[in-house]
């Protein structure tokens, strides 16, 4: 849901907008250049990241400007947005952009892109399972030319697809995260890979009701049954092993290839294939014989002056 040059709105409207992040939504908040920012914090006070203050600056410069930071670098929808096969939004230029109230920045808010100046351009907030984004430089062409740069549609088609694989819980999981589902029925029931079925009521929250099953840590595939007496209707949940530390499994075929590409080298068991992969890319007559000939005049060199210096 994008707020677009919305600075105002009624009291149950905002109410709304956090129950739609709690639920897994994503909420961007856009103030445009004729925003009030009293008017902004007043109303978005229960879901904004931070209090707004004033514009930068009173009138723009064409010739100041500043330009974008990524500042959660482990990010990889950020991180992809600086490589220039995606527009580098790096060098989009920003010419005003809405300040921040001091010490305003909610305790769950993190500044995602900042301008080069320091100043912050997005900040996200998470809330329950969703999140709110404030872009603090309006998203139309008056403070900023990232409108016209070609990483704008990738930053707003990156941020969609986020978006959306928020709403649903997902179904493949680290060993002990939780399955979360909501269901009508009044049981529950999951099959562990074990093949041990389980019964259990779901918990109420307000007019819904939530599944939250922790015991995941054996690795698996999990039968769920959002009814526990129909079993025409069962969700896979897939719990991956958990090779945080280390993976003893031997490199083979495609994926031996693939990591052999990356690296810019090919992956070799032993020294044989070492041995064998360096004569077939090189050209000439083996040196081996050579540098032995070469070695063992030495030797004899070494030993005759050796006997005529110290006899």
């Amino acid at each position: 849901m994008i707020m677009l040059d919305v600075d105002s709105v009624a009291e149950d409207a905002a109410v709304a907008l956090g129950n739609y992040a709690m639920r897994g939504g994503t909420v961007l908040l856009a103030p445009g250049p004729g925003a009030k920012p009293a008017t902004f914090n007043q109303s978005f006070a229960q879901v904004a990241p931070a209090a707004l203050a004033q514009p930068a600056r009173s009138q723009i410069d064409p010739e100041i400007y500043e330009q974008c930071v990524v500042d959660r670098l482990e990010d990889r929808v950020l991180k992809e947005l600086e490589d220039t096969r995606h527009g580098n939004i790096g060098t989009a230029r920003f010419y005003n952009w809405y300040t921040l109230e001091p010490s305003s920045m909610h305790k769950d808010a993190t500044t995602l892109l900042s301008l080069s100046e320091g100043a912050e351009l997005l900040v996200e907030r998470r809330i329950g399972r969703g999140r709110v984004l404030l872009w603090t430089a309006g998203l139309g062409g008056d403070w900023q030319a990232m409108v016209v740069h070609s990483a704008y549609p990738v930053f707003l088609s990156r941020l969609l697809t986020v978006a959306a694989a928020t709403l649903r819980f997902p179904l493949n999981l680290a060993p002990g995260a939780p399955i979360i589902r909501q269901v009508e029925a009044p049981q529950c029931k999951i099959i562990t890979p074990d093949h041990k079925p389980q019964v259990f009521e779901p918990i109420a929250v307000g007019p819904y009701r939530y599944v939250r099953y922790d015991k995941t840590q054996r690795p698996g595939t999990y039968l769920f049954q959002p009814d526990a007496q129909d079993d025409r209707v069962q969700v896979r949940y897939h719990v991956a092993e958990d090779r945080r530390e280390s993976d003893y499994r031997p490199l083979r075929g495609e994926a031996r290839t693939s990591i052999g590409g990356a690296l810019g080298t090919p992956l070799l068991k032993s020294e044989r294939d070492l041995i064998d992969t360096v004569g077939r890319s090189y050209g000439g007559r083996p040196l081996a014989v050579y540098f032995a000939v070469a070695l063992l005049g030495m030797l004899m060199l070494e030993a005759w002056l050796c006997r005529r210096w110290f006899a």
